[in-house]
């Protein structure tokens, strides 16, 4: 059975939802929370957090890490369903959204308004990955998560 991380970024949200996982690691940039959590500053929202979680675990990340908000459901009601379908039946794949709202958009943000808003996002892919994007489109699973194998994350270095 592969070893799994559940990472969640939160602020202020309730995250007792959580608390049925014994493998998870909460970011906290919001006031105080009763349990185990790692501060960070409150920048960059869940994305900042996913990089902080990668970089600085990057060579003892778990086979598969997921990576939510503190307060998953308005994206991804079924997300504790697809947490534990995951964690039981087994890991098939390198990557999974699980969001249950996946969009679609290109880089004029003619199919999707709303990712407007990521003007530089094809500068951000060429300061990560050394070149433009291959492709005319990209997916994007709302809320920002998923979950992802230490496999594709180590294909890449730090």
């Amino acid at each position: 059975m592969k070893n799994y991380k559940i990472v969640v970024s939160r602020y202020n949200e309730n995250i007792e939802w959580v608390d049925n996982y014994s493998e998870r690691i909460i970011y906290n940039k919001g006031d105080n929370y009763d349990g185990v959590y790692i501060r960070l500053k409150n920048f960059g929202r869940e994305t900042h957090t996913y990089l902080h979680h990668i970089v600085n675990n990057y060579n003892s990340l778990s086979d598969y890490t997921f990576f939510v908000q503190g307060d998953p459901f308005p994206h991804s009601p079924n997300i504790i369903n697809d947490i534990n379908n995951l964690i039981v039946n087994g890991f098939q794949k390198n990557f999974y959204w699980i969001s249950d709202r996946i969009v679609e958009s290109d880089f004029e943000y003619k199919r999707e308004p709303y990712f407007v808003m990521f003007t530089q996002l094809k500068k951000a892919y060429k300061f990560v990955f050394g070149e433009y994007p291959k492709i005319e489109t990209f997916k994007f699973g709302a809320g920002a998560q998923f979950c992802v194998s230490k496999e594709s994350i180590l294909s890449r270095p730090l």
